[in-house]
């Protein structure tokens, strides 16, 4: 896939509660929320068919296509923004996966789909909403002043910093927006993006429910995922213990990503590009089972690539993308693909004999597609770190087998990619 481009400048955004706020106020702002809502709506419904260029565009005739009874002029030109970015942001979406296909030679059959608001959430910038640090304040850091939105309404909110805001805080700049729940403040902060390391040390990551990283450098991260997937099933959905369940398991993945990170060497990332998984698995001809349905939705790979991805900016790593087809059934060796090279955990190519784990094999597989294209020229990769062989076949060792293997077949190009 195209790497993105680079960017100056990347955002980060934190969350704080509204606990702390009366009923009054937090009833006052349900009512404007569920109004906002409708007229984010509204402004979508317009943009969808004549969508302006940018938000400089958003003057007052347009504002005002869409009116209300108490809502300012102020609050609708911020709902206004939110609808063109949720816009514009789909069909970019949409443009990305045109340019995926055809860079696969794929045709793309998908239409991009009106986007609609459904939850009660605004985004409100420093005309209706500002922080405000006022003295004599007991308790709390900061109050969230939200004005000028209609009917006369002045809503002050507390609010408390914690660790993640403060860490933000130093890397960064605050935003001038904010994204206002019913429960929570979302506070954006704009950080300047550092130049990344040189691609010396590039490892391939396969993922899946297994083991939730493995490395092309032999190592496996997160064999436990499947025990923090199975209680998030067994748990009732929509219940306070599944909401436990699955915050354990994000705390697993946020627990392995440091540990992928801290590879030592490691200066480019190569993942593959899981998209779509769920895409009919109910149809009657590539139907999976209820189980499998129910794991592949608790599994949060979605999570896992964002949080991955996270920390690879702050570690000045580069993060990279392929496809993801038959890396599990192509030996790295000979480069053959076949059904039948692969048996669960256990990888023996028919074609030249090579051996190893299954999920180590894939992520070899991802590391030489990157290395084989057309972005992945002058990079190098990290070597296979294992003292030991994992497996063993006919009383040798699994490493000495391969080797014969390669030098016989491939003569030195197992021993340069190695």
């Amino acid at each position: 896939m195209k790497p993105k481009k680079w960017k100056e400048h990347y955002i980060r955004s934190t969350k704080c509660t509204l606990k702390y706020a009366t009923e009054k106020k937090l009833s006052q702002w349900h009512e404007f929320l569920s109004a906002y809502v409708c007229v984010v709506n509204r402004y979508i419904d317009i943009f969808w068919l004549q969508c302006p260029a940018n938000k400089n565009k958003l003057v007052k005739p347009i504002v005002d296509l869409v009116p209300h009874e108490w809502m300012t002029y102020r609050a609708r030109r911020c709902a206004a923004r939110h609808a063109l970015s949720m816009v514009q942001s789909t069909r970019e979406r949409h443009k990305t996966a045109i340019e995926d296909a055809k860079e696969l030679k794929k045709s793309c059959k998908t239409t991009p789909r009106k986007p609609k608001l459904r939850k009660l959430s605004a985004c409100l910038s420093r005309e209706c909403a500002v922080l405000e640090v006022r003295k004599n304040s007991k308790g709390f850091d900061v109050w969230l002043h939200i004005h000028s939105i209609g009917k006369g309404i002045q809503i002050d909110i507390p609010l408390k910093w914690h660790k993640h805001y403060l860490d933000l805080s130093l890397q960064g700049t605050r935003c001038t927006e904010f994204i206002i729940t019913g429960e929570t403040i979302q506070i954006p902060f704009k950080i300047k993006n550092v130049k990344k390391q040189a691609k010396t040390g590039c490892v391939g990551i396969d993922t899946n429910i297994r083991c939730l990283a493995a490395a092309s450098t032999g190592e496996l991260f997160g064999e436990d995922l499947i025990k923090y997937i199975e209680r998030v099933k067994r748990c009732k959905h929509g219940s306070k213990g599944q909401a436990r369940a699955r915050r354990a398991l994000r705390h697993y993945i946020d627990t392995v990503v440091k540990d992928v990170i801290d590879i030592e060497g490691l200066t480019t990332i190569i993942v593959e590009n899981l998209k779509r998984i769920t895409y009919e698995t109910t149809n009657p001809k590539r139907r999976l089972g209820k189980n499998m349905r129910r794991t592949i939705g608790a599994w949060g790979v979605g999570y896992w690539f964002m949080r991955l991805e996270q920390a690879c900016e702050r570690n000045r790593v580069s993060f990279n993308r392929v496809p993801a087809y038959y890396t599990s059934t192509t030996c790295p060796c000979c480069k053959r693909c076949h059904k039948d090279n692969r048996n669960g955990a256990y990888f023996r190519c028919i074609y030249c004999g090579f051996a190893d784990h299954a999920d180590t094999v894939a992520s070899k597989d991802v590391l030489y597609r990157f290395l084989d294209g057309k972005y992945g020229k002058g990079c190098t990769a990290l070597p296979d770190r294992r003292k030991h062989p994992v497996l063993m076949l006919d009383g040798c060792s699994l490493v000495q087998v391969n080797e014969d293997i390669a030098a016989q077949s491939m003569g030195s190009l197992f021993d340069v990619r190695k």
